[in-house]
């Protein structure tokens, strides 16, 4: 669940205009809403797990752009269509339900229970939802959800019983009776496209029919072309996109493309879903309720090349009964047939490739490189270790200039005293130091942290690590103390896996204590400093997404410090340099762009 989205669904259930009013019978919601369904986006790295995934999930993550996104039943007949994740008015949802449905038949519950209960859309607010990344995975979601749209074709007519078997009357109208038809209705596209096909080689014309067939699968694609152009300029298809997504036209003709390809099979598979749930319905009685997570399918589920081969008999078939018919009632036509036939003959080679995980692969470091790198953090944290002293505080100077007569500087900033924690937690990892070592460094370190004057618990900008004194300009920069909390959370973890409990309760203490909200301003962003003499925020503010400020911005958020709008008010104004796209920083400097990687993923 997004942040925020649990309050914001609350909200919209508790207005007074969407409160439930049922009929006189009290069976059915009439106006209001007694279920409230979100926007249902996927999970972005859901949809980077295979080709597959990114063909058939989109982009994925949040749309920063747009905020409202139609939805047809809503914007017509103020009425949206559950899918299984919202919010609902527990005591109408008992009062209406608790007797309304027979026992053992209804297997997708949430078309009915929209119908019942009255579902709102509220497309402004976004639940994140998996995807999975194999064909087989997903078509057996596909059966699943087809079988509980015929387990409930009784619902199409005036009567229906109830959990007690007793004839009732149905309360739904005309236009959720036709949600249910309608999902029926799109069961049968495919075998009807595939009969369609097989019937043009007998008594029609083949070409004709396939460039039917292709403009009706392809339509989506004609439309998207449609907006592109009207909103975008000639120039739009010379750029180079994102290399770690497939999306815009190359993904919708290659997500077409799989669906002619696997015609035949959505063609068996959702007959033999219709023909089972019917017979379960009204002849066994049995499995009426018997379905797999997608997550259970996944582990269970065969997904090797010969389960995918073995899977695709009807394309197969299909194949077959091409090249068969055309070569004894269309001859001149049996090139078409034989490309057809093969597509279909390849499918399953190209659907198990599509479904393969893209597991993230990165150039391995030979010995002499590890070697290298290794030498350069050890030599690192040589300087960490050897100005870490009792001396010093235990505060990691600014800087050391070998030029001038006092070398090391006698100051200090919450991002060098953030880095020298992460630095002592990173030194044990590689092994240059011990576990008793960090954690008495750490626990020294925040000792004399525990002493320095704070504003709102922030540290000011720089301090005196001799006199553990503030120094002018006596300001509290933001980036400085979301670099400096991040490094806390980082310190935290640390002494929880060390079970040094009682060390991971003052930094937590010391976390908690930083209020970022007194950094916010009224545009939703942050100032870049507040001045404690002055008493006021800097006139600046860090506005931008592609900055070092990410890092505050999404600490802050994480606390609930700020609210979460935040995060989409940072400007991500794309630029373009020699056909590549990118969002822009202050200054395209690398620190802008690579700093937030060290405690957080792009």
């Amino acid at each position: 669940m997004v942040l925020n989205t649990a309050l914001s669904l609350v909200g919209v259930m508790a207005h007074p205009l969407n409160k439930p009013i049922l009929n006189k019978e009290g069976t059915k919601v009439i106006s209001g809403y007694g279920i409230v369904q979100p926007r249902v986006n996927i999970d972005i790295e859901s949809t980077n797990k295979s080709i597959y995934s990114q063909l058939m999930a989109g982009i994925g993550g949040f749309d920063v752009y747009s905020t409202i996104i139609p939805n047809f039943y809503q914007d017509v007949f103020n009425e949206g269509s559950f899918v299984g994740k919202g919010i609902y008015d527990l005591k109408v949802f008992d009062q209406i339900l608790s007797n309304a449905f027979p026992e053992n038949l209804i297997l997708s519950h949430d078309l009915l229970e929209g119908n019942y209960l009255r579902c709102g859309f509220a497309s402004d607010i976004e639940l994140i939802d998996d995807f999975p990344s194999e064909f087989l995975v997903e078509v057996s979601r596909q059966h699943r959800w087809t079988r509980g749209d015929v387990q409930i074709i009784g619902w199409l007519k005036n009567k229906v019983k109830n959990k007690n078997g007793k004839i009732t009357k149905n309360p739904l109208n005309l236009i959720e009776k036709f949600k249910i038809f309608d999902n029926i209705r799109r069961l049968w596209f495919n075998p009807c496209m595939l009969l369609l096909m097989l019937l043009s080689f007998i008594c029609g014309n083949p070409f004709v029919t396939l460039l039917v067939i292709l403009f009706i699968i392809f339509l989506p694609m004609i439309f998207y072309i449609k907006d592109l152009l009207q909103r975008q300029n000639k120039k739009l298809f010379t750029f180079k996109y994102y290399n770690n997504l497939l999306f815009g036209f190359l993904s919708i003709v290659c997500r077409l493309f799989v669906s002619f390809i696997t015609i035949p099979y959505y063609s068996y598979l959702y007959l033999n879903a219709f023909f089972k749930a019917l017979y379960r319905m009204f002849v066994s009685h049995k499995n009426l309720l018997n379905w797999v997570t997608a997550e259970d399918a996944s582990k269970t589920i065969k997904k090797g090349m010969v389960n995918y081969i073995v899977g695709f008999k009807v394309n197969y078939i299909a194949a077959v009964l091409l090249i068969l018919l055309s070569s004894i009632f269309a001859p001149k036509f049996l090139l078409i047939a034989i490309t057809v036939a093969c597509l279909f003959v390849v499918a399953p080679i190209i659907l198990c490739t599509f479904s393969r995980r893209k597991d993230v692969v990165l150039d391995g470091l030979n010995e002499n490189q590890t070697s290298k790198l290794k030498d350069v953090a050890y030599r690192t944290w040589l300087y960490f270790d050897s100005l870490l002293t009792e001396e010093n505080n235990y505060l990691i100077p600014d800087n050391i200039q070998l030029n001038r007569e006092n070398k090391t500087d006698t100051k200090t900033s919450p991002t060098d005293i953030g880095m020298s924690i992460t630095a002592i937690i990173s030194a044990n990892e590689l092994g240059f130091i011990s576990d008793a070592k960090s954690l008495d460094l750490l626990d020294k370190i925040i000792t004399t942290l525990e002493k320095l004057e704070k504003w709102n618990g922030h540290l000011f900008n720089w301090y005196n690590i001799k006199k553990l004194q503030k120094i002018i300009p006596f300001v509290v920069s933001s980036v400085d103390s979301g670099n400096f909390a991040a490094s806390l959370v980082v310190a935290k973890e640390y002494c929880l896996r060390k079970n040094n409990i009682n060390l991971y309760n003052r930094i937590n203490k010391m976390f908690n204590d930083m209020d970022f909200s007194k950094l916010y301003t009224n545009q939703d962003v942050f100032s870049i400093a507040y001045d404690t003499v002055n008493e006021e925020l800097s006139g600046y503010n860090y506005n931008k997404f592609a900055s070092e400020s990410r890092i505050l911005s999404f600490v802050a958020i994480m606390k609930g410090d700020v609210p979460s709008k935040h995060w989409l008010c940072l400007d991500k104004t794309l630029t373009k340099y020699k056909k590549h796209k990118g969002v822009v920083s202050w200054s395209g400097t690398s620190f802008e762009y690579f700093m937030p990687l060290i405690f957080m993923r792009t």
